[in-house]
């Protein structure tokens, strides 16, 4: 965060931003897993742990797991965030 008295970064208060972000990402996620396992009972975390760069090999493997359509899944996440 830039402190206006002098125009510096606090770089403490740059990393209690990002860490802040970081948890609300993480709290925002866990409630949409949380949704997500309601909506298709048989998902477990392991199903729901997204890794980068992966997400067509996930979808299928949601696909597989609940034997709905991923175009169907995609739009429920898409709708859900």
């Amino acid at each position: 965060m830039k402190n206006w008295f002098n125009g510096k970064t606090n770089s403490a208060d740059t990393q209690a931003d990002v860490k802040s972000t970081e948890y609300q990402a993480r709290g925002d996620w866990n409630q949409i897993k949380g949704q997500a396992k309601q909506k298709w009972g048989n998902l477990t975390d392991d199903d729901l742990t997204y890794q980068e760069g992966k997400q067509d090999e996930w979808f299928g493997q949601l696909q597989a797991k609940t034997g709905h359509a991923i175009d169907d899944i995609k739009d429920w996440f898409h709708k859900t965030f």
